[in-house]
């Protein structure tokens, strides 16, 4: 029997979209080794600072020995209003990092959180800034 070309392309497509199923449900192997990130943006006593808090563990252990950069941007206007990328450094606490950051303006953020040691992870958050 042959297919006609349109039963062809919607064959073709339900098996990529199959793939594509597959391949979401399951978590890689570098999934399974990334390091815990918690985040808040808690307000300071200035009205557009705030200070960036992150908390890292590995398998449930604070990690004490990171290194954490912050890149900041305003998602709704990308590349105009961008803060200057800022370390994260050590809070006092086990595993907890922070860093002040002043914004130029209201509205929402995201901070993009980039871990390089003890290993690489990368996670995004939004916040809002009133």
């Amino acid at each position: 029997m042959k297919i006609p070309s349109r039963g062809r392309l919607a064959l073709l497509m339900a098996m990529f979209i199959g793939v594509g199923l597959l391949m979401s449900i399951a978590v890689p192997a570098s999934a399974q080794n990334l390091l815990e990130l918690t985040f808040r943006a808690q307000p300071t006593n200035k009205p557009l600072e705030r200070k960036l808090m992150i908390v890292l563990k590995d398998g449930g252990k604070p990690v004490s020995d990171a290194i954490v950069e912050i890149d900041v941007d305003m998602p709704s206007m990308p590349m105009m209003h961008r803060v200057p990328k800022t370390k994260a450094m050590p809070s006092g606490a086990p595993g907890e990092y922070s860093a002040n950051i002043i914004l130029e303006m209201p509205g929402e953020w995201a901070a993009r959180v980039a871990v390089d040691k003890p290993r690489r992870t990368t996670a995004v958050y939004k916040f809002q800034v009133e």
